[in-house]
Order: structure tokens, then sequence, then C-alpha cells
């Protein structure tokens, strides 16, 4: 039977795994659902409509699951759905999707998000990012695997920051954030590869080279960008990494105001 403190307030229709840990003070909403292994500090608020898989740690003040910060909407059905072994430090905050999408926001596996973290609606968060201290996420982003943010960077909504990327601290990020590499000022520049990331995730220097030969061609020449990535591809045909962060820029280019995702927006007036 699940550990619940009595001062804790739980609405009928949620439901919690026998093991699950809820501290002082805590509020849970109808739909809400909460997985084995999850621990709840005190004074933490899940919502509405959120799912939360295994292991999950919620510290003081979260908000986790609040309706999205989005005029339009009003749709009080939509969701947020959170996977295994994450961390929300204190006064994290994670909206549901909108109906103007699919009404869904969804955070993967193996995240660490560290305090005053904003995640809006819509966002799609996959496995093993973290993300220090006050860093704002806009509406509609995608922040694929493995990328890493200093504290107090900003991403425009709908901008895609890619795996094992580095975003460095007070950075704002206005468009895509190329894969493997590290980004930084007032607006974002590609600085170098994100060498030291890539090394903690198992990458061969080999790999890594190959990763700064792409760099030096794709932002330190005066090729146009249609050129170098023809070049990368002929190159380094056979590498998955190469040629995934080709694919990447193309979606990029092939989106709207240097966000592959912006054209989500220009399909649908309403978003």
């Amino acid at each position: 039977m699940a550990q619940i403190d009595k001062t804790a307030v739980i609405d009928p229709k949620a439901e919690l795994a026998d093991d699950v840990v809820v501290g002082p003070y805590c509020i849970i909403g109808s739909g809400v659902f909460i997985g084995e292994g999850c621990r709840l500090v005190h004074h933490v608020t899940i919502m509405a409509n959120t799912t939360c898989g295994r292991r999950n740690t919620f510290f003081p003040y979260c908000v986790i699951g609040a309706p999205a910060q989005d005029l339009k909407s009003t749709d009080p059905n939509t969701e947020l759905v959170i996977g295994d072994n994450n961390t929300f430090r204190e006064f994290v905050t994670v909206h549901r999707g909108t109906e103007h999408y699919d009404g869904k926001t969804t955070i993967g596996s193996n995240n660490y998000f560290m305090a005053y973290t904003h995640i809006a609606h819509d966002c799609v968060v996959e496995d093993g990012v973290i993300m220090a201290n006050g860093v704002q996420i806009g509406g509609h982003c995608l922040i694929e695997k493995g990328a890493n943010f200093g504290g107090l960077a900003a991403v425009h909504h709908f901008a895609t920051v890619g795996r094992f990327a580095f975003v460095g601290g007070l950075t704002r990020v206005v468009h895509d954030v190329p894969p493997f590499m590290v980004v930084e000022g007032n607006p974002a520049n590609v600085r170098c590869v994100n060498t030291v990331g890539l090394r903690r995730h198992g990458f061969t220097e080999q790999a890594i080279e190959k990763l700064r030969l792409a760099h030096k061609l794709l932002f330190r020449t005066s090729k146009p960008i249609s050129h170098a990535l023809s070049e990368l591809r002929s190159r380094f045909s056979n590498d998955g990494n190469i040629l995934y962060l080709a694919d990447f820029l193309e979606r990029t280019i092939a989106g709207k105001r240097g966000r592959a995702r912006e054209i989500m927006r220009c399909h649908n007036e309403t978003i």
C-alpha cells in the first residue's frame, strides 16, 4: 500500500502504485497515475491527466501536469506522459500538451531537471537529458537524447536541440542546435564539437575526430551548406553519426526560421 502522509490531498480518480511515497502537503489531481518506486518528497503538485512511470523523484514545490500557458488552449483533457528514473528538483514546472497539436507533452527516461527548470506544452524530451538550474524550454520543442544545458539557457518554441549537444549557460537558442555540437551566446552560435560530453557517452576518439572534421567543413569554411553536406555524405557515407548530423541540418534548412519543427505552425494556424 502506498505510503501517504496524512496532510496530502489525493483525488479519488488518481491511481498510485503500492510502493509510492507521498510526503507532506502534496496534491495529486484527477487522472494521475504514479508508477512503482516514485517518491514525492513534500509540497509537490501533480495536477491532472499525468502518467508517471517508475522510480521518478519529485522534490519540493514541483508543479507537474499544469495546463498549458497558451491562451488558445481550452481543452482540459490534454496530458503529460513521463517515463522512468527522472529527477525533478525544486520548483520545476512541466505543462500538459494542447489540443492544437497531439494533446501531449512527453518526457522520456533517465533525465535530470534541476531547480526552476520549465518544460512548456507539447514538448518532447527524450532520454538522458540534463538541464541545469533555470533552463526554460518553449512550447513544441524537441530535446533529443543526451542533450545537456547550462544554467539559465532559454530555447525558442518549435526549436530542436540535437542529440548529445551542449547548450552553454545563459544561451539564447532561436534556431535548431545541431547534434554533437556545443553552442553558446546570444543568439547561440556553434563553437565546437562536444568532446567532453561525447566521451562521457562512450564515443570513440575516432568517432569524435570525424565529427571534428564535419564541424570544420560545416561551420568553419565559406562553402555553401549544401556543398558541405554533399561532401560529408560522400566522404563519410557509412558513418551513422555524420549521416545523422547531415539529415538533421537538412531538416532544419527545410523548415522555417532556422527551426525544422516551425513548419508545424505553418501548417496549423491555431498553434
